[in-house]
């Protein structure tokens, strides 16, 4: 038989560090606290930069029209109230951390999509040309679209169904620095107790 190793290190600290992560594991609220906030920040980051880790896909030429003629443009893409920006959420508990939103159109702004309509009536107005002549806004009649106080006359109309195409622009990316961030703080957890 061969020689037996005798250890005669003092193993007390690493014993002592090794009681404290057993201790500390038994609550990981505050470590979960504090990885929900970078997950937050993280996606606070992605509505800043329009974007990580490539820019999400520019508004169509007629949304920023629409835009502009509402006051809202120029401006950030997905912003224009702020609501979605705004509705992110962390929660935490001993186990899980989870930053979310529950507005209903995070999930189509996110993967992307078709979002459809219904076809539906409306009553367009038009201003006459010529006063007492009845056109109904046949092309070259020289009738035009106006608002309801201003129309010589109305008419009913049913649109068509319609969709619209909705391009991915991903919300919940969490960066390279992050998930360093999210390690970083683990490792202090659990060496230093830092909460």
């Amino acid at each position: 038989m061969g020689e037996m190793i005798k250890v005669t290190d003092n193993f007390a600290e690493a014993a002592q560090l090794l009681d404290k992560i057993a201790r500390q594991a038994k609550n990981t609220v505050g470590l979960m606290r504090q990885i929900g906030g970078i997950m937050h920040d993280e996606i606070e980051e992605n509505f800043s930069a329009e974007g990580r880790p490539a820019k999400w896909r520019g508004l169509k030429p007629g949304t920023i029209r629409r835009r502009k003629a509402q006051g809202h443009w120029p401006g950030k893409i997905m912003q224009v109230r702020g609501r979605l920006a705004a509705s992110f959420q962390v929660k935490s508990d001993n186990n899980n951390a989870v930053c979310g939103t529950n507005v209903a159109y995070a999930r189509i702004q996110h993967f992307g999509g078709s979002s459809k309509f219904a076809a539906r009536e409306r009553v367009l107005n038009f201003k006459q040309k010529t006063p007492g002549k009845m056109t109904h806004g046949r092309p070259g009649s020289g009738d035009t679209f106006a608002k309801a106080g201003k129309a010589g006359y109305s008419m009913k109309v049913k649109g068509k169904a319609y969709s619209i195409k909705i391009p991915a622009r991903p919300i919940l990316y969490c960066s390279p620095g992050g998930i360093q961030r999210m390690i970083d703080a683990g490792k202090a957890w659990l060496t230093n107790g830092v909460r």
